[in-house]
C-alpha cells in the first residue's frame, strides 16, 4: 500500500512539475529593451513613456535633428511629469512655437553629462543659456527642481536622464529671439 501511495505521489508531482514548466514558458515576459552605442537618442525616445516629450520635439522640428546631434544630453521629463506643470501650459506650448522651442532646448546640454560625473554641486547650461544645476539630496540627484528618476541611459549620440518634472526656463521676452539661432533670448 506504501509503495502506490509513493507512485502516485511521485506521478503528481511529475505532471504538476511539467505543468509548470509549460505555464512558464506560455506566460509573456516583460519585454528588457537594452540600451547600446547601435541606438540612437530620438529612437530611444520613441518609447511610450516618454510621448509627451517626443511630440512637442516632433511639434518644434526638433526629433529629427536630434538624431544629426552628437554628443549631447537630453532631460527627459517622463509623461507622468507633464502633471506637475500647470493644466493650461501644455496647450500653451503647442501655441507658442518660439516659447515651445525655448522650453524643448532648456531640456538639452551640448556635451554629454554622465551623472556619477557630477560633484555635489555643479553648475552648466543648457543649449540656450539657462542655468542647470546638480545637486544630491538626501542621496538622490536632482537638476535644477526635477529628480533624476534613471540616469545616464547611453544611445549612440548621447545620453539621456530621465526627469520627474520638466525643466521650466525662465520667463523672459521671446518676442525678438530666433528660436533658430541657438542663442540665449
Amino acid at each position: 500500500m506504501f509503495k502506490p501511495i509513493c507512485l502516485s505521489l511521485f506521478s503528481s508531482l511529475i505532471l504538476l512539475a511539467s505543468t509548470s514548466t509549460v505555464w512558464a514558458q506560455s506566460s509573456p515576459q516583460p519585454e528588457r529593451r537594452v540600451i547600446s552605442q547601435e541606438n540612437s537618442l530620438g529612437s530611444l525616445l520613441k518609447s511610450p513613456q516618454f510621448s509627451i516629450f517626443s511630440s512637442l520635439l516632433d511639434q518644434a522640428d526638433l526629433l529629427g535633428a536630434i538624431d544629426k546631434e552628437e554628443n549631447i544630453t537630453l532631460f527627459v521629463p517622463d509623461n507622468k511629469a507633464f502633471g506637475q506643470i500647470a493644466v493650461d501650459m501644455l496647450p500653451r506650448m503647442r501655441q507658442d512655437p518660439k516659447y515651445l522651442r525655448y522650453f524643448l532646448l532648456s531640456h538639452m546640454h551640448r556635451d554629454q553629462l554622465q551623472l556619477d560625473s557630477q560633484q555635489e554641486s555643479t553648475e552648466t547650461s543648457s543649449r540656450i543659456g539657462t542655468e542647470l544645476l546638480f545637486s544630491i539630496r538626501d542621496g538622490l540627484t536632482y537638476v535644477n527642481e526635477a529628480r533624476v528618476i534613471q540616469g545616464n541611459l547611453q544611445a549612440r549620440n548621447g545620453v539621456i536622464h530621465i526627469i520627474n518634472r520638466p525643466l521650466l526656463p525662465p520667463v523672459r521676452d521671446l518676442s525678438n529671439w530666433d528660436p533658430n539661432s541657438g542663442q540665449s533670448p
